[in-house]
């Protein structure tokens, strides 16, 4: 428990405090000598509080879901300060790992329907207004309690057949576990992601299934999500393929490689990055990452700082990463530069605030 105290709290409390060193690897013992100066330990103490609940009702079933929601009103708005602390600095891999080893639940719900199980979860995360939301169909269902909601299937966005269908903490967990239309989902069945072209199997005005026409690595059969929805199914493998990546020798995709780096094949690589940059963070995932964090303990990287896969697969691949370097909110600045070309002068217009420019020549000079 002072173990995860201690992961909970150390590196915004250590960042604040740098004067304060471990003891004899008492850190947690010692802060408490400190705690009157910081209000920062207390609030990692406090999300700590929560995490130990979590894995408190692993351990006493009888705990209902209702304490951790009742904790709910001290919970984070916003990515607790230091939480990604051991990701800084690195890239590729090792920042891959990295998130796989810290970022796992502490806790996962029960699969299946009532209290304790995963509609209970679906009843905080994706609840609106006691309906149900659906990224797979646009048919409206009501939550009645905690059960199972009649005409619905709880769906593995990453299909579990891919790792066999193993019952673990994968097959549970709330980052990639969503309500689903039954027909849908079932039409869907283990299809790998893509973007249909011609006629289509099924069109629900959600949802399609037919033959992948992004690419011509794979041109089999293929489910394609609604534009809104694209980018969520994107951070939801990103997620899985990264928190659980010790399934790597289970992969049974066309979309995923057996390793544990890079993952995936070109052609899904490519996809997911498109729908990633298409489909940013949306307010519906923000919300839900912290309702789940409030019932697993942990939180989806690339929903926090969406930069992280371009350091891991896209653009940015073989940087260091920094949080500082991931703009949660980024403004397009529309920049002119005139007049092109030119001898005596130029001119840098649409720039706010303090800038600073840079000019080369076409030689890099």
């Amino acid at each position: 428990l002072l173990r995860l105290l201690y992961k909970t709290a150390f590196y915004s409390f250590y960042n604040n405090l740098s004067s304060l060193k471990p003891i004899n690897n008492s850190f947690f013992l010692n802060s408490i000598l400190f705690l009157p100066k910081s209000s920062i330990f207390v609030e990692y103490a406090i999300s700590g509080i929560k995490k130990l609940f979590s894995m408190l009702k692993y351990f006493f079933k009888n705990i209902s879901l209702v304490v951790l929601l009742l904790l709910s009103a001290t919970s984070f708005a916003a990515i607790p300060s230091g939480y990604y602390y051991f990701a800084k600095n690195k890239s590729k891999a090792e920042l891959k790992t990295a998130l796989h080893t810290y970022c796992g639940p502490l806790y996962v719900l029960d699969y299946g329907g009532g209290a304790g199980f995963t509609w209970e979860g679906f009843y905080s995360t994706d609840n609106r207004n006691d309906t149900v939301v659906d990224m797979y169909s646009n048919t409206v269902r009501r939550f009645s309690g905690f059960a199972a909601v009649d005409g619905m299937h709880i769906e593995h966005s990453l299909p579990k057949s891919w790792w066999g269908a193993h019952e673990n903490n994968a097959y549970k967990d709330l980052f990639h576990l969503y309500p689903a239309d039954g027909v849908t989902n079932s039409t869907k069945n283990n299809l790998p992601l893509g973007e249909v072209t011609g006629t289509p199997t099924l069109d629900n005005g959600v949802s399609k299934v037919g033959k992948n026409g992004f690419g011509t690595a794979y041109t089999d059969n293929c489910f394609e999500p609604a534009d809104e929805y694209k980018g969520d199914f994107a951070r939801s493998y990103f997620y899985i393929s990264t928190v659980y990546q010790n399934l790597a020798p289970l992969w049974q995709s066309p979309m995923m490689n057996n390793n544990t780096y890079p993952v995936w094949k070109s052609w899904a690589i490519d996809l997911l990055l498109k729908w990633h940059h298409q489909d940013p963070v949306s307010a519906k995932e923000l919300a839900r990452i912290e309702k789940i964090y409030v019932i697993q303990g942990n939180r989806n990287p690339f929903i926090d700082y969406p930069l992280l896969v371009d350091y891991i697969f896209g653009a940015n691949f073989g940087q260091p990463w920094s949080s500082s370097l991931s703009i949660q909110n980024p403004v397009e600045n529309k920049v002119a530069v005139y007049p092109n070309p030119t001898t005596d002068y130029i001119i840098v217009a649409g720039l706010e605030g303090n800038s600073k420019v840079e000019i080369y020549t076409i030689t890099g000079q």
